[in-house]
C-alpha cells in the first residue's frame, strides 16, 4: 500500500492532503503515538481503509480465490429491482430464472409474447414495467420448436401488441430461430447471442430442445448452471417454456424438476372450460402475485378476462386417458392394486389419489372392470 519511493510519513501526507485538507493552525508531523516509520506505515493503513470506498475496502479484503464468493455483513446491495410487477407484486426479477408451465397448446407462447410486449409497450395484460425511463431495452426470442413461419407470426403479434405494424422491425426485439441446429448447437448459439446483445431478458421457447434427453440427469443439471452462470455473469433474465407430464402438472424430466428447484418464480397456464386461461403462480421466492386470466380475442392478441375456476371436462378426460395408456396397454390386463401401484409411481401421489383416479377412469369409460378386480382398457379406446 506504501510506495517505496516515498517515505512513509510523505506517503501518509499526500493522502490526507487529497481527502482531508490540513487547516493552517494543524502541524504536519509524525502521528501521535508513532514511535517509528514501522507505527506511520501502519497508520497510514488504518487511514487509506477510512478513505477508500465500502466496495473497495471490502474487495480489499478478498487477496484469496475463495474469498471472491464470500459475503460480507456490510456490503451494500441495491434493493431487489424488478423487471415487470403484476398489480405491485413480484413476476420477473432482473438476472432471475422464471418458468413457465402448462399443458401443449394451454398458450404458453401467448404469456411470453405478452412479457415482451409489456418490457416494450411500458405495461400490458396487467404487467407493469419498471425500467428506467433512459434504460436500453434488448429482448432476445430463442425459438427452439417451432418453424420459422411460426416465430415470424410470435414477431408479428409483438408488433400488434406494440401498436405497430406487423412488418415493424424493432431493434431491440431479436427473434431467433434454432430449430435446426443441434442441442450443442444451439447453446453455443444462445451463449454467443446473451453475450454479445446483453439483453435485458431472454425467453427460451422450448428449453427442452437444449438437450437431447430431458431425463439425463447431468445433462440437465449442465443447462441449469449454465442459466445460473448466464444471469449471473450478465444480469440477464431468463424465462423459460416447458411443457408439462402428460399424466400430471409436473413439468417434463429431471430437467424440468430441476427447474422447479432453481427458479424465482414458476407459473402455470390451464385451459378452462370457456377458453379462458388461467395464470396462476406456483411458487414465488417472494410475494406471489394473484392468479389472473387472458383469452385470445378475435385480432389473435391476448387480452385479460374474467377469472374463471370451472375445470375443463375435455382437458380433464385427456389427462386421464393419457394416464391410463401408460398404466395399460390393449393386450394388457392388471388388478386394481397393481395399477394403483403404477399411478403412485407416475404420478408420485397417494394410494387414496390413485383409487380415486381408476374409480373416474371407469365412470368415464376410460378403463373396464370385470372379473375380479381386474382393469383393462375400454374397447373404444
Amino acid at each position: 500500500m506504501i510506495r517505496k519511493n516515498i517515505e512513509p510519513l510523505q506517503e501518509l501526507t499526500l493522502l490526507v492532503d487529497s481527502q482531508y485538507p490540513l487547516k493552517e493552525t494543524q502541524q504536519r508531523g509524525r502521528p501521535k503515538g508513532a514511535k517509528n516509520k514501522k507505527d506511520v506505515a501502519q497508520f497510514g493503513e488504518n487511514l487509506f481503509d477510512k478513505v477508500l470506498s465500502k466496495a473497495e475496502q471490502i474487495e480489499k479484503r478478498r487477496t484469496k480465490n475463495w474469498q471472491n464468493y464470500e459475503v460480507y455483513a456490510d456490503e451494500e446491495f441495491p434493493d431487489e429491482q424488478y423487471l415487470l410487477t403484476i398489480n405491485n407484486k413480484p413476476f420477473i426479477g432482473r438476472n432471475s430464472i422464471v418458468t413457465v408451465t402448462g399443458k401443449p397448446k394451454v398458450g404458453k407462447t401467448y404469456i411470453s409474447s405478452s412479457v415482451i410486449g409489456a418490457l416494450l409497450n411500458g405495461c400490458y395484460l396487467g404487467m407493469q414495467s419498471h425500467l428506467k425511463s433512459d434504460e436500453p431495452i434488448k429482448i432476445v426470442f430463442f425459438d427452439t420448436e417451432q418453424t420459422k413461419g411460426r416465430t415470424l407470426i410470435v414477431q408479428k403479434r409483438i408488433n400488434k401488441i406494440c401498436k405497430h405494424e406487423e412488418s415493424y422491425i424493432d431493434d431491440r426485439l431479436k427473434m431467433l430461430n434454432v430449430r435446426a441446429l443441434s442441442p450443442e448447437e444451439r447453446i453455443k448459439i444462445l451463449e454467443e447471442t446473451i453475450l454479445d446483445v446483453k439483453p435485458i431478458l431472454v425467453v427460451i421457447d422450448g428449453i427442452r430442445d437444449l438437450l437431447r434427453d430431458f431425463n439425463d440427469i447431468d445433462k440437465s443439471g449442465q443447462i441449469i448452471d449454465f442459466l445460473l452462470r448466464m444471469t449471473t455473469e450478465t444480469g440477464t433474465a431468463i424465462l423459460v417454456v416447458i411443457h408439462q407430464n402428460k399424466a400430471d402438472t409436473n413439468a417434463r424430466g429431471h430437467l424440468g424438476s430441476e427447474l422447479m428447484n432453481k427458479s424465482d418464480t414458476v407459473i402455470e397456464l390451464k385451459v378452462q372450460s370457456n377458453k379462458s386461461i388461467n395464470i396462476s403462480p406456483t411458487y414465488c421466492r417472494d410475494v406471489p402475485f394473484d392468479e389472473f386470466a387472458m383469452r385470445i380475442n378475435d385480432d389473435g392478441l391476448p387480452e385479460l378476462c374474467e377469472l374463471s375456476h370451472k375445470k375443463d371436462e375435455a382437458d380433464r378426460d385427456s389427462v386421464l386417458k393419457d394416464l391410463f395408456f401408460q398404466v395399460l396397454d390393449k393386450s394388457k390386463v392388471l388388478n386394481k392394486k397393481d395399477a394403483q401401484l403404477a399411478i403412485v409411481t407416475i404420478e408420485k401421489c397417494s394410494d387414496k389419489t390413485a383409487g380415486r383416479r381408476i374409480d373416474e377412469a371407469i365412470k368415464l369409460g376410460i378403463i373396464e372392470e370385470y372379473g375380479n378386480k381386474q382393469i383393462r382398457l375400454s374397447i373404444d379406446n
